[in-house]
């Protein structure tokens, strides 16, 4: 068996502690800016999304509590995308939301609010309807 000095030791360890502290850098390095690991992101209040496959779709929406109006839109959504609305939700309890489509279908629903950080999901589909669904989070 060949035996090694004190000397050619300690240079192993030093190469094994230079490789082991890169490869963590190189760990922390390849991480970063993926914030999504850590933390999701939050979601908007509520999402118009266009799921009709006509092109675009105009979707007014309005959002009260009591008689506070907290929203009142009409996005123009392409196919296939979403527009978004913050700021919506002032605090938990009950809204009221009605959704119209540009010539079709009308939806109105009251909306139990959780948590500020609930999503609302009005969606354009492809049957010509809107849905609303309230996504807890």
């Amino acid at each position: 068996m060949r035996q090694c000095s004190p000397r050619d030791q300690s240079s192993d360890l030093v190469s094994r502690r230079r490789f082991l502290g890169g490869a963590a850098s190189l760990s922390v390095a390849t991480l970063a800016g993926c914030e999504s690991f850590a933390a999701p992101r939050r979601m908007d209040d509520v999402l118009v999304r266009n799921r009709s496959g006509e092109g675009t779709v105009t979707v007014t929406v309005t959002v009260r509590r009591g008689e506070n109006l907290r929203l009142s839109e009409s996005p123009v959504v392409d196919d296939a995308s979403a527009a978004p609305f913050d700021g919506v939700w002032e605090t938990t309890g009950e809204y009221t939301v009605t959704a119209s489509r540009q010539g079709g279908d009308e939806v109105t629903d009251t909306v139990s609010v959780d948590s500020l950080e609930d999503t609302l999901w009005v969606t354009a589909g492809t049957d010509g309807a809107l849905t609303l669904d309230l996504r807890e989070t």
